[in-house]
């Protein structure tokens, strides 16, 4: 049903104005009270243990101090059956601190999500909440000194802390077969490419190549052309030797003629920030900026989207100031 899907969807906006503002934001309607909640910033337990409102509400209470955090949610997806549903997101994210007006500490982090929810007394309750934490760069001291970071290099090791969120367990397509949600035409288009970028982030290539039409082709400007086999076999051998990857993405300008649709995107973190190109100031420190941007194009066949040709291309693209709102 349509109103659950927006519920849910205003629900962690809510949850993620928490972050920016404990004090004044009310969490009482959407988190229950023994909620499970897997948080990868946690050191004490590998597995990132903070159970129960008790342990949600303490994490947002010691939030490390920062003056500015930013946030914007990309790749939103939420997938309802009755009474239960299975809801991701990548959220981008930039923590700043002014020094005697002069110098600017940050820290830019990505931050994903598989969360579960469960309706009851007619509303719906974030039961279960998993989060994985993505560190890009910066040098704010509160971030590094009170969240716990795993190590980047690959490999199983004796007290390891692994991911909490397993992408073929607790994604909304594995938890939610069959979704009962009714989407516009817009919303069937973005979940297809937070699907294909699931599945990159994730290592689940069947997400992946799902999304791909078998006449798919890219350019891509660290590739070259690409045609399915081409694409998939590249970004499978590139992406191994990473913990995560994070692909939040910014649609814009989707425009759809019947079975065909085009639509322009921007890729809000990922890779350019390991390197930090981009140098902040008390001039450009509410900047929102991308790491690189692109266009897809996308065809319907037997009911479904598929994305039929993209371009890529990295860089850094400045679109405007954060919203206040987001203070």
């Amino acid at each position: 049903m349509r109103e659950n899907y927006d519920e849910i969807k205003k629900k962690f906006t809510t949850f993620m104005c928490a972050w920016s503002d404990p004090e004044n934001t009310d969490l009482s309607q959407i988190i229950t009270d023994d909620i499970l909640c897997n948080l990868s910033v946690v050191k004490a337990y590998s597995d990132g243990a903070q159970h129960s409102r008790v342990g949600v509400e303490s994490f947002l209470k010691h939030f490390p101090q920062k003056e500015f955090l930013y946030w914007r949610i990309c790749n939103f997806v939420c997938r309802t059956s009755e009474d239960q549903a299975q809801q991701s997101a990548v959220v981008p994210c930039r923590a700043l601190q002014t020094k005697q007006d002069e110098e600017v500490k940050f820290c830019e982090f990505t931050v994903l999500f598989a969360n579960h929810w469960q309706k009851h007394s007619g509303s719906w309750w974030l039961q279960e909440l998993r989060m994985d934490v993505v560190k890009h760069s910066g040098d704010l001291e509160t971030i590094e000194e009170e969240w716990f970071f795993e190590e980047g290099k690959p490999g199983y090791r004796q007290g390891i802390h692994l991911p909490c969120i397993v992408g073929e367990l607790d994604s909304p397509w594995a938890r939610i077969k069959f979704s009962d949600t009714v989407l516009t035409e817009e919303e069937q288009i973005q979940e297809v490419v937070a699907k294909h970028n699931f599945g990159l982030d994730h290592l689940i290539f069947d997400y992946t190549a799902d999304t791909l039409h078998e006449d798919f082709h890219t350019m891509n400007s660290n590739f070259g052309g690409m045609d399915k086999r081409f694409c998939i076999n590249v970004e499978k051998y590139h992406r191994q030797s990473n913990r995560h990857w994070v692909h939040p993405y910014l649609l814009s300008n989707i425009e759809i003629r019947g079975d065909d649709a085009t639509l322009d995107f921007y890729r809000m973190a990922g890779h350019s920030q390991r390197k930090q190109p981009y140098i902040f100031t008390l001039d450009n420190m509410h900047m929102e900026y991308a790491c690189a941007k692109g266009s897809f194009r996308m065809i319907k066949q037997l009911g479904e989207w598929q994305i039929i040709s993209m371009n890529y291309y990295l860089g850094i693209y400045e679109l405007g100031e954060y919203e206040l709102k987001l203070k």
